[in-house]
Order: C-alpha cells, then sequence, then structure tokens
C-alpha cells in the first residue's frame, strides 16, 4: 500500500540484498513510468522509493484529484 510522505528520504540499498534492492528499483521505474503516461499526473513533480515493495510517495500535486490519482497508479502498479 503506497502512503504520501512529503519528506521523502533518499532510498537507499541499506539492510536489502542484491535482488531485494534491484527489485526495489524496477518497483521504483514501473510506478514513475506510469506517472509519465498518465495525463492526470501533468504538472506533477512526484518522488517515488520503494523498500523491499513498500512504495512511498513524496512530491508536489497541483489538487487532491491529482493526489488522489497519484496514488490510485501507484496502488494499480504490478507488485505494489
Amino acid at each position: 500500500m503506497p502512503r504520501v510522505d512529503p519528506a521523502l528520504a533518499a532510498s537507499s540499498g541499506e539492510g536489502r540484498s542484491f535482488g531485494e534492492n534491484f527489485d526495489d528499483h524496477a518497483l521504483e521505474a514501473k510506478v514513475k513510468l506510469a506517472y509519465s503516461l498518465s495525463k492526470e499526473m501533468k504538472g506533477a513533480d512526484i518522488k517515488v522509493a520503494a523498500f523491499r515493495r513498500e512504495v512511498t510517495l513524496g512530491g508536489t500535486v497541483a489538487s487532491e484529484a491529482q493526489r488522489q490519482a497519484a496514488l490510485q497508479i501507484a496502488q494499480q502498479t504490478p507488485q505494489v
């Protein structure tokens, strides 16, 4: 389940195996790609971090509707 965190910390590989780290970076890329393909997310500045398949979102959106869209897109991304 993604959560919104305005004070998003930079993701690090600390405490994860190589495979977990790889999977987390792949998951971050999938969510970012989904945002880039969504018309609803135009103008949003969303940071995505994953740690052991838990996705954290942070950044700026233009409206509550865009915030909800960001959450929904992340939730619908496979493996989140």
